[in-house]
């Protein structure tokens, strides 16, 4: 598990053509610390697609887990992977 404590910045266009700077995570990072992991067995799991920007092909969007008190014996988002 990454958490946002291994993010870095890197910019990036959006669909409509504006310049965008943000935070995302690299699969790189823990493929190059354990080679038994690559991109044919790793997923990113995130509700922020633009997250995947360095491993687009590796990205599983979700919807995001909000009112955690509220909602946390009722969601069921992660409960089929």
């Amino acid at each position: 598990v990454l958490d946002k404590s291994c993010m870095f910045s890197i910019t990036s266009k959006r669909k409509n053509g504006i310049s965008r700077t943000h935070q995302v995570k690299s699969l790189g990072i823990i493929w190059q610390k354990f080679s038994h992991w690559g991109p044919k067995n790793s997923i990113h799991i995130d509700d922020l697609g633009r997250n995947f920007a360095m491993n687009p092909q590796c990205g599983l969007k979700i919807k995001a887990f909000r009112n955690a008190f509220k909602n946390r014996l009722t969601d069921k988002e992660l409960l089929f992977l």
